[in-house]
């Protein structure tokens, strides 16, 4: 069991390393949907690198904006994330079959799923990279492309686990089906970016 913290620190303002410590101990938050935000926002800002650095090629601002967006918006659901999931862990054994369990259920699938949708965002404003990408720099745009999967999945099974005890089998029916779809175009992306030379 993990431990029980009274409230959750703002895990964004801490140090990489205080983050991987508080990851790391016994309380209950962050856990894995937070470290799948972070991969998939190291993803975000690597492909922003590579698109800053294309930028005198390509000429193509708003890729740059665009993946700067996609990672500032992996931190706040990293917040959010842990957030919820601390919540959800403070209710009683009792209480999970209360409606209030069933919602706060919900909130912890939806906020890894908008994970999953920022991964696939991510990915396609990588591939635009693609063609201006120098030999030098490919590895980078490779490595980006890795997280996001590997965020994706991460995130994935964070909103399948929560789905597992929702009550709702509607919604739950509804996001394993855009999961799925999601989850085709990111491998889709991922090749067309493929390994590195």
């Amino acid at each position: 069991m993990r431990g029980r913290l009274k409230e959750l620190p703002k895990l964004s303002a801490l140090s990489l390393d205080k983050f991987l410590e508080r990851l790391g101990s016994s309380d209950p938050a962050p856990g894995g949907g937070a470290a799948a935000a972070l991969t998939v926002a190291q993803a975000a800002a690597l492909g922003e690198m590579v698109a800053r650095l294309n930028f005198k090629r390509s000429q193509n601002k708003k890729n740059v904006v665009a993946l700067a967006v996609v990672r500032k918006k992996l931190i706040l659901l990293l917040e959010q994330d842990a957030q919820v999931f601390f919540l959800l862990s403070r209710f009683k054994k009792e209480d999970r079959v209360k409606r209030t369990y069933q919602a706060a259920l919900k909130k912890a699938a939806q906020i890894p799923f908008e994970i999953c949708k920022a991964a696939e965002e991510g990915l396609r404003l990588a591939v635009l990279e693609k063609p201006f990408t120098s030999l030098w720099l490919y590895s980078d745009l490779v490595e980006s492309a890795i997280l996001f999967e590997a965020g994706f999945f991460a995130a994935r099974l964070n909103v399948e686990i929560n789905l597992a005890s929702m009550k709702d089998k509607k919604s739950v029916s509804k996001i394993k089906s855009q999961l799925s779809t999601i989850a085709g175009q990111v491998v889709k992306l991922k090749k067309i970016i493929g390994c590195a030379p």
